[in-house]
């Protein structure tokens, strides 16, 4: 079947503008010849725009009934001070059962606006009743939808100001409208019931300085830890004991905390709002905030110095270990005395002694025996038993001779001794004495080192 129209007519009859300036597309049926807007403007398709509803339900303004053509549109978000018929992409007309009546498009009806919050919004040929509510969509641009919250962790959370028990969940959430202002909140400063509405917000001056922060130079000394500050007028403080001198030629003062008497704590910040903090000679100044210290007053001041581990003199940070393994030792003493019974004798006892935390062990001494004989030995073990145990005779190093050994004798005579057991890695040991004589002199001393 050939068509009624040739392809130069198609071509030239596919675009149509309408009365309001939109792109409309122009179609042909086969039995039809009239004209079906397509519409394609991006304002009036976007529906992710501020809504508006009946009061008592989550829109972005309300609206309610006002003439048989007309509603208004009130408490408009910050930012927007008036609905347009620009604005405007669709109104659904909803009576008393919920149900809707009719849905009125801005390019099929002709819609006007007037007036300011409120606006007044005007539908030519609508029939509104008084009991009927409206939902009307615009395509102003929401700066930061609502969170929702199942989305992000899919339990209920409650609104931050609502009385809570340790159960309850909340999410910290800050909508912004279109001039970048917290959207329904009070000032954070203002009295406030169950019923006002909060939001966490982030302040930053015009130093760009965030919230309570301030601006560190170097490091942070403060009082009481690093310095002791203490009231000397309405405007001055004294500061004693910083490990630097207190002036502005070589410190910042970035901070003053302060205290009354059965007070609150009050914050002063340099160079923020006003407040200067100045110092010389150990003394700091405020000016801009009217005379606020008072005798009695505590105060936390905080002063931007140089790096506390700099070495201005040699331009090295220092490094400081603490508890090196060359300070890691001990010196025993586990024998000094005459006329030791004859017998088999442990030192320090039978059960030995630690060497946990240690890797070397020494001894030196003397042994002097007249009517017999004196022999010295270490064992060693690594059963946790000490008493039960199988204790094991060990070899050192003899440094006097120059020589391993595992014992060491004199009888009848006098001698001195200087043994090293290095990596001694047992987690027990014990110095072992025999002596068959009474008239004798037993010296033994003993040094464990980790290093």
């Amino acid at each position: 079947m050939a068509l009624p129209w040739s392809r130069g007519d198609m071509e030239k009859q596919k675009f149509v503008e309408t009365s309001e300036g939109d792109v409309a597309i122009r179609t042909k049926l086969a039995d039809f010849d009239g004209d079906i807007n397509v519409n394609v403007e991006s304002n009036s398709v976007n529906t992710g725009g501020l809504v508006g509803k009946p009061s008592g339900t989550n829109g972005d303004f309300t609206t309610a009934y006002a003439a048989a053509t007309q509603f208004t549109c009130s408490s408009l978000p910050t930012g927007t001070s008036s609905i347009t018929n620009k604005d405007i992409v669709s109104v659904a007309q909803i009576n008393s059962s919920g149900v809707v009546v009719k849905t009125f498009f801005r390019d099929d009806e002709t819609i006007t606006c007037s007036g300011t919050d409120p606006t007044t919004v005007t539908v030519a040929g609508a029939t509104f009743g008084a009991t009927d509510s409206f939902v009307v969509y615009t395509n102003i641009e929401r700066i930061q939808d609502k969170i929702n919250v199942s989305q992000i962790g899919g339990d209920d959370v409650a609104a931050a100001n609502t009385a809570r028990t340790t159960a309850t969940k909340v999410l910290a959430t800050q909508p912004i409208d279109a001039s970048g202002n917290v959207l329904g909140m009070t000032a954070a400063n203002t009295a406030r019931t169950t019923s006002t509405l909060v939001t966490p917000v982030q302040l930053v001056d015009a130093g760009g300085k965030v919230g309570d922060n301030v601006a560190v130079y170097g490091e942070v000394y403060a009082s009481p830890h690093d310095f002791a500050a203490a009231y000397t007028s309405s405007t001055t403080v004294t500061i004693t004991g910083a490990p630097f001198t207190v002036d502005d030629s070589a410190c910042y003062v970035m901070k003053i905390d302060y205290k009354p008497s059965g007070g609150s704590w009050v914050a002063l910040r340099n160079a923020n709002n006003g407040v200067s903090i100045t110092a010389s000679a150990g003394v700091i100044t405020v000016s801009g905030a009217g005379t606020p210290f008072a005798s009695g007053d505590t105060y936390r001041v905080m002063i931007g110095y140089q790096r506390k581990a700099f070495d201005s003199t040699l331009d090295v940070n220092k490094s400081v270990e603490q508890s090196p393994l060359n300070q890691q030792y001990v010196a025993d003493s586990l024998l000094d005395t005459t006329n030791i019974a004859a017998a088999t004798n442990y030192y320090p006892s039978s059960t030995g002694m630690s060497m946990d935390g240690y890797k070397n062990m020494s001894l030196s001494g003397k042994f002097i025996d007249a009517d017999g004989t004196m022999t010295l030995t270490v064992e060693a073990m690594n059963d946790e038993d000490t008493t039960n145990g199988d204790w094991v005779q060990v070899y050192g190093y003899d440094t006097k001779n120059n020589v391993v050994a595992t014992s060491w004798t004199v009888t009848n005579g006098t001698l001195t001794f200087a043994v090293d057991f290095d990596n001694l890695n047992y987690s027990y040991y014990r110095i072992k004495m025999v002596n068959d004589g009474a008239t004798n002199t037993g010296i033994i001393k003993m040094r464990r080192s980790a290093l």
